[in-house]
C-alpha cells in the first residue's frame, strides 16, 4: 500500500479515536489524533491549511494539559509539522496555527470527530 493510500486508511480511525477521546474529556488522546488528522492531511495541498489548524488545535490542548508531544513521538511530530509549514509558507502556516490554537476546543472535536451511532 502506498504511503497516500495508508494515510486515508488512517483519517477514519482518527476521527473514531477523536470521537471517543471526546466523548471521555481525553484532552491528550484528542491532541494525539488531531496530530494524525493532520499527518494525514498534510499529503494534500489543498488541506495544509486545516492541517496546520489541527496541529495548532493539538498544541492548545497539550499546552494546557501539560503535555508535551512524547520524546518517542518528537521526531515524527517534528517532521508533519516542518512539512505542512513548508507547504504553506511561514505566513500561512502561522495564521492557521493560531487559528487552531485560539479555536473552541468541543468545536474542534465535534467538527472533526467521526459520529457514533
Amino acid at each position: 500500500m502506498t504511503a497516500t493510500a495508508t494515510t486515508r486508511a488512517e483519517r477514519p480511525l482518527f476521527r473514531k479515536g477523536l470521537a471517543v477521546a471526546g466523548r471521555h474529556g481525553d484532552r491528550i488522546a484528542a491532541a494525539e489524533c488531531l496530530e494524525g488528522m493532520a499527518a494525514t492531511l498534510a499529503d494534500s495541498p489543498s488541506e495544509l491549511q486545516q492541517a496546520a489548524s489541527l496541529l495548532g488545535t493539538a498544541h492548545a490542548l497539550r499546552e494546557a494539559a501539560g503535555a508535551p508531544v512524547p520524546a518517542a513521538a518528537l521526531r515524527r511530530y517534528e517532521r508533519d509539522v516542518h512539512g505542512v509549514r513548508e507547504g504553506l509558507g511561514e505566513d500561512a502556516f502561522s495564521d492557521a496555527w493560531e487559528a487552531g490554537r485560539v479555536a473552541a476546543i468541543d468545536d474542534v472535536v465535534r467538527r472533526h470527530a467521526l459520529p457514533q451511532h
